[in-house]
């Protein structure tokens, strides 16, 4: 890179065990595997091999920014962690967790596109990184502290102005959906990787950079982010002149998003706002016009400030609605977010999304839907007697309060009783209550219940359910075959889908980004089904490499926020705007989709390298094809899903879930064929074949 122009030109690497710091140029890597994801993927593949374990000192925490992180480019907030995650089971393979906030702009001030953690330290350890100096640092006054506690110790000693990353009490104690915490509620929250932190004895990561990326075109920039704003912020019934077009607001903005204000007249949080007792303001990641924050803070202190975002503003409000009475939402559902994240877990594990209309029936009568939450699937086993207050120490009778909420989230962080079960993960907390007599004699229905949760077979299961049900919204459940596609073959299995509301969609946007307006049509299982879902591949990759945060993109107005029949922009996040700004060149959004199709494929073979082949390849656990609708019609088709999976095969250039050689070597990856070569897979897409044509 002789202009460096949009990165750091660093990558920082840790060895916990030695206690050697050394740095290695980002131009091994970058700009050919973009950032973010992708960069994180490249040194999965070139450093994490399959006999290494996710708890296993040489197993790599990856955080690596994005192309467009810290440039000056709007709505570049999300960073990414990648590692070899203990959340899949049976075998750990790659996943990425993304996380908005300013980490990612501190790493690229303190001089580095990426921070590699390996190896693992003889006792509790923290990292301090200011301006390109690193140091390894003891940890012993922070080990036991929950994470917002962690924050505040670390800014005394290092001033206000530092990120932190750091584990809770769970993360410490290896709790297998344990998070890092980065700013403030904000977290890599899924994968498991706050036990990978755990494991290697690493509280934290403190950084302060005071540095700056250099850009080409830092005027354009600020163009390409003002027409986004105009845009993102458009009201219902205004006009606005945008890029020589006329636009008219249809419907409310992105910004602000309806859980900022889910406190409305007549709920408990509702009416102690107008007491005085709540103050909330919106709050958001730097360059974000969107604002989906919530700054919450109680008069009397009974539960320290924090901020919402997300479902964290909705996970808890059905339980406290149901015990309590009223509407959601109230103290309880605050705390939820607050204690999820001070002591470090995934909040799905302490959390329930039925309350929204999400179809949670279990009954083999109607074996239709099923949890999207972990703790949806233990209530049901609890309504079956294989949970008991016996038996688990859990109140039960008072599922929902907050003497529940705290009574079940310390037992997790802290591996007490019953928690300690679910403290191994939802496979093999399963498999330890079928095997134990105390859970009575229906225990073995937890097999049923954990697939139905957890949909995914195969050797990388244990990713829970979140989008193959979904096509009309919120509150309006409805079988996509997009989604379900999306959410079978992707490795971001967990990730809600922005085209999850595509039966909303105008035609016109989705023929204009996806090629097809077929996807509306929830009975259609051809072949464009399989073409769109390519390209949210793509979408979702640019996302996580750019990176860019998605509510703020195409895929989110195309809800028909603000969009008459022209579109705003000439891409869906804006990216090859920003990109040819930042880097001095001219960029399309083709140029870019096949960047992201190199990085696709390298995931793949990752999958397959670590153990891909051996079990079912790509499907759903069969209770879920057995699932009907409310009409009794299949919701998910064994043979016609399988069908549109061969074409998505046949489309890409894979055999049965492998890429051909012929494919690796278009896209630059010669060597991760002859690897998986010498490994004695087969990648010739002659041989075996998936069938003759498409049909």
């Amino acid at each position: 890179m002789a202009e460096q122009y949009g990165y750091a030109g660093k990558i920082l690497r840790v060895d916990l065990t030695d206690k050697i710091i050394t740095e290695i140029p980002s131009a091994d890597y970058l700009p050919k595997y973009v950032g973010g994801r992708g960069l994180a993927a490249r040194i999965y593949w070139d450093e994490i091999t399959p006999k290494i374990g996710a708890l296993d000192p040489e197993n790599r925490l990856i955080f690596a920014t994005g192309a467009l992180t810290a440039t000056g480019a709007a709505y570049a907030a999300p960073s990414v962690c990648v590692a070899k995650a203990p959340c899949i089971y049976p075998t750990s393979t790659i996943y990425p967790s993304i996380a908005l906030g300013r980490w990612g702009y501190e790493i690229k001030f303190a001089g580095y596109d990426a921070i590699i953690v390996q190896g693992k330290a003889e006792k509790p350890v923290y990292l301090w990184i200011r301006d390109g100096h690193a140091e390894i640092r003891d940890a012993a006054s922070l080990w036991g502290k929950t994470t917002s506690q962690t924050r505040m110790k670390l800014m005394q000693m290092h001033g206000k102005n530092l990120q932190a990353a750091c584990i809770g009490p769970a993360g410490e104690n290896l709790v297998i959906q344990s998070i890092i915490a980065v700013d403030c509620n904000t977290a890599f929250a899924h994968g498991g990787f706050g036990a990978v932190m755990g494991s290697k004895n690493l509280k934290a990561i403190a950084i302060r950079g005071t540095g700056s990326i250099k850009v080409a075109n830092p005027k354009r920039i600020l163009e390409v982010n003002e027409h986004m704003r105009k845009v993102a912020t458009i009201l219902p019934g205004e006009t606005r002149f945008v890029g020589g077009k006329t636009i008219v607001g249809k419907h409310r903005p992105p910004a602000p998003f309806f859980w900022q204000y889910m406190w409305p007249k007549g709920t408990k949080m509702g009416r102690e706002q107008e007491l005085g007792l709540v103050k909330m303001s919106p709050s958001g990641c730097p360059g974000c016009n969107t604002i989906c924050k919530t700054k919450v803070r109680l008069a009397d202190n009974a539960v320290h400030s924090g901020s919402f975002e997300c479902g964290e503003s909705l996970l808890w409000a059905g339980q406290e609605q149901e015990y309590y009475g009223g509407r959601p939402a109230g103290r309880v559902l605050y705390e939820f977010a607050i204690l999820t994240d001070d002591l470090g877990i995934d909040s799905s594990l302490v959390s329930s999304m039925a309350w929204m209309g999400f179809p949670v029936d279990y009954g083999p009568e109607a074996p239709g839907g099923g949890s999207i939450m972990h703790l949806d699937m233990l209530r049901e086993a609890h309504k079956r007697g294989i949970l008991t207050e016996e038996n688990t120490g859990l109140p039960w009778s008072k599922y929902g309060s907050q003497e529940f909420l705290r009574e079940y989230t310390y037992k997790i962080a802290y591996r007490e009783g019953f928690g300690n079960v679910i403290a191994k993960g939802p496979a093999l907390s399963t498999k330890y209550i079928m095997e134990h007599e105390e859970f009575g004699p229906r225990r073995r229905e937890m097999e049923y219940l954990y697939q139905k949760t957890y949909t995914k077979a195969g050797q990388f299961g244990g990713m829970r359910r979140h989008a193959i049900v979904w096509g009309k919204g919120l509150g309006d459940c409805a079988v996509s075959p997009m989604c379900t596609l999306f959410a079978l073959q992707s490795i971001k299995r967990g990730k809600e889908l922005e085209v999850m509301n595509n039966a909303r969609a105008d035609s016109a946007w989705l023929i204009k980004w996806y090629g097809t307006d077929k996807i509306k049509d929830n009975t259609y299982w051809g072949e464009d089904v399989a073409k769109a879902v390519i390209i949210h591949d793509y979408y979702h990759m640019e996302g996580d490499c750019a990176t860019v945060c998605s509510f703020n993109s195409e895929l989110t107005l195309m809800r028909g926020l603000a969009l008459e029949e022209e579109l705003t922009w000439g891409s869906v996040h804006g990216t090859p705007e920003q990109w040819s700004a930042v880097f001095g060149e001219d960029v399309t959004q083709e140029d870019l989709m096949k960047q992201y199709e190199r990085l696709v494929n390298l995931e793949r073979a990752i999958w397959i390298r670590d153990g891909y082949l051996e079990g079912a390849v790509d499907a759903f656990h069969d209770v879920i094809y057995q699932e009907k609708s409310k009409a009794g019609d299949v919701l998910f088709p064994r043979e016609k899903l399988d069908n549109l999976l061969s074409i998505y095969y046949q489309l890409r250039g894979w055999r049965d879930g492998v890429p051909s050689r012929a494919k690796l070597e278009e896209l630059g990856l010669k060597d991760v064929a002859d690897e998986l070569e010498r490994m004695g897979v087969n990648l010739d897409l002659t041989i075996g074949g998936i069938g003759d044509s498409i049909p």
